[in-house]
């Protein structure tokens, strides 16, 4: 009888060690907690760096496309020798001066319009300039929802 109590108490010793080394692999709540901090601590310095070059990325984009825009209706009015006030439209750009009309950073042509020869194009109603202006550029980004 002796002999099976200390087999069993074996069996049970040998089960308690196999029991404790899975504990030992495993991570434990706290280990993974710091793990889930330290990428949101990450994830909050990265993302708004990234919001903010994919807005300039955009707002570079309209600027080019409106300069585009605006060399394109130059050429046009001296060609043409059409009056500086005559209202200029996209099918009078296309393909002769443009070869296609700029979609945007959203792929929405319409957003963009030529506007009269003396006067600048504009996306959704804003200027190049007020774009490049440091002092109006947060506010039009902000506007166009770049």
């Amino acid at each position: 009888m002796e002999q099976v109590c200390r087999s069993l108490s074996l069996a049970c010793m040998t089960h308690h060690r196999t029991i404790s080394r899975n504990r030992k692999t495993a991570f434990t709540l706290v280990e993974i907690m710091i793990v889930v901090l330290i990428i949101g601590i990450l994830l909050a310095i990265a993302v708004p760096t990234w919001v903010s070059r994919r807005q300039e990325a955009r707002a570079t984009t309209i600027v080019k496309d409106l300069r585009a825009i605006s060399d394109a209706k130059t050429r046009y009015i001296g060609e043409t020798g059409q009056v500086s006030t005559a209202s200029i439209d996209q099918t009078d750009l296309v393909p002769s001066y443009l070869r296609k009309w700029p979609e945007g950073p959203f792929k929405t042509p319409s957003d963009y319009v030529p506007n009269a020869g003396n006067v600048e194009p504009t996306y959704k109603g804003v200027t190049a300039e007020t774009l490049q202006d440091p002092a109006t550029r947060t506010a039009a980004i902000t506007s166009l929802g770049l």
